[in-house]
Formats: C-alpha cells, sequence, structure tokens
C-alpha cells in the first residue's frame, strides 16, 4: 500500500497518530481486512494521505472519512439529491465537503439550500436560450427580407 500511495517512505516513517484502531471483529472467513480507523496528529499530514487516495483505485485498498451518522443522514437525505439537481443544469459544479453543498464556489449548509434555486436559474437559463433562438429569427427574418428587396430593384 506504502507504494500505492506514492509517499516516500521517510514521509511515512515521521507521519505521526493520534490513535489508530480496528473496527468490528476479525474477519478471516472471508479474508477482508477490517476498516482501520487513524487519527493523525497532523493536518498536513493527514491531507497528504487523503490526497493521494486516488492511487489506490484497484487494489483491495481504500479510504473513506468517518462521519458522523447525523452528518451522514444529512448528505444522504438532503445533499446528494440537492447536488444531483444542480449538476443536471449546463455550467453548474456542485460538490458535497463534509456537511457542506458547494455550487459554483458557493457553500450551503443543509439548511441553507435554496428551494427554489436551481429551479430559477434553470428558469434563467430558458429564457436566455428563448431570446437568443427569437434572435435568431429576426436575423433570418432580415436576411431574407434584404435579399429579397435586393432582386426587386434588379428589375
Amino acid at each position: 500500500m506504502l507504494f500505492a500511495l506514492k509517499i516516500n517512505e521517510e514521509t511515512v516513517n515521521s507521519t505521526k497518530f493520534c490513535g489508530v484502531h480496528c473496527l468490528g471483529k476479525s474477519r478471516q472467513i472471508s479474508g477482508k481486512p477490517r476498516p482501520v480507523i487513524a487519527r493523525f496528529t497532523c493536518r498536513e499530514d493527514r491531507d497528504l494521505v487523503w490526497g493521494q487516495r486516488y492511487n489506490l483505485k484497484g487494489s483491495r485498498y481504500s479510504l473513506a472519512e468517518d462521519l458522523l451518522p447525523t452528518v451522514r443522514k444529512i448528505r444522504k437525505t438532503i445533499l446528494v439529491p440537492a447536488m444531483k439537481e444542480a449538476r443536471k443544469i449546463a455550467g453548474t459544479r456542485a460538490t458535497i465537503t463534509g456537511d457542506r453543498l458547494i455550487v459554483n464556489g458557493r457553500r450551503y449548509t443543509f439548511d441553507q439550500i435554496p428551494k427554489h434555486g436551481v429551479e430559477t436559474r434553470k428558469a434563467e437559463s430558458q429564457s436566455l436560450l428563448r431570446l437568443v433562438l427569437i434572435l435568431l429569427f429576426f436575423l433570418l427574418l432580415l436576411s431574407f427580407f434584404f435579399s429579397t428587396n435586393q432582386e426587386l430593384l434588379k428589375f
């Protein structure tokens, strides 16, 4: 796992933990590793390891945050559906960090998410599309008008 994370050995040996323990009962029959809770003493060390978690794809190891049950419930029932709704709108970036929804760089807690904010932006984008279509129609009419007037002037 050390080589998969691409962290040099010196950094690994200097990393300090507040506490490390395994969860659950031993899984000798299935052969799966038990989940491990690791508390880093230094946020910098934690961020270094967390940033390398994508290098573990395809291996039998993975990293995940240990969130409180209330935060997990908020994410599942409120934040994830709101994020999916926001992502349906073209040009909108939406992610979840902890118990906050981030839409285009603006942070929302679960109780601050606008109920009609996403729909309003959707309506605004639809009205903008309507305006563009109307302008294109008028341009088409003008080009047709000028082409027929030039033909009439030739006679």
